[in-house]
């Protein structure tokens, strides 16, 4: 997952994710790669706290162990052809391509 902040200050972000994550490492250019979070189990979600995103930032999730969390966590979507060309037409990018990928 990655963040930018367009505020001229850091800020806390506090994510929740639905999966089971055994862990969580986080990114940045201030601080590199990576600094392992925080994980808290809450049902069928995972959270984790960014204690300070400065300009941008990316996390990656382990997933757990357990089988349903494999599966949910890396079966990819699948969209009808119809479907597919609805969301291309749709997609008109809303920032830079350039912070997307660095």
């Amino acid at each position: 997952m990655e963040f930018v902040d367009y505020a001229e200050e850091p800020v806390q972000v506090q994510i929740r994710v639905k999966g089971n994550f055994a862990a969580v490492r986080y990114e940045s250019p201030e601080q590199g790669c990576c600094v392992p979070l925080e994980v808290v189990k809450n049902g069928e979600f995972t959270e984790f706290v960014i204690p300070s995103l400065q300009t941008a930032g990316r996390t990656y999730l382990k997933p757990a162990a357990d089988r349903q969390a494999r599966t949910h966590a890396l079966k990819p979507a699948k969209f009808s052809t119809n479907a597919k060309a609805k969301l291309k037409a749709k997609s008109e990018p809303t920032w830079p391509h350039s912070l997307l990928r660095p």
